[in-house]
């Protein structure tokens, strides 16, 4: 799914012919790929990855980074720290 691996973050798996040949000795079949399309079968991946994965099609093809929030502030609401939007890739 991802092409390195980020710290704290494992690549996942979505099976190709390559893949399904080394490990099972056949080229994908349409009942592997109907199984993928419901996150089963040899499919390895987080949900954090499978959200990301949704948000780069709806996004246009950009990859942004992952944040779990926009900025940090204090009760009486003044920003401690803001974090911008920032594109990984294309």
């Amino acid at each position: 799914m991802r092409d390195s691996v980020e710290r704290g973050e494992v690549d996942g798996r979505v099976p190709n012919d390559q893949y399904m040949k080394a490990t099972h000795g056949r080229k994908i079949l349409n009942g592997d790929i109907a199984n993928l399309s419901i996150g089963q079968g040899d499919l390895l991946a987080t949900p954090l990855q499978m959200a990301q994965s949704m948000a780069i099609v709806a996004n246009g093809g950009t990859f942004y980074q992952t944040r779990l929030v926009e900025q940090v502030q204090t009760v009486g609401n003044e920003i401690v720290a803001a974090y911008s939007v920032r594109a990984k890739r294309r």
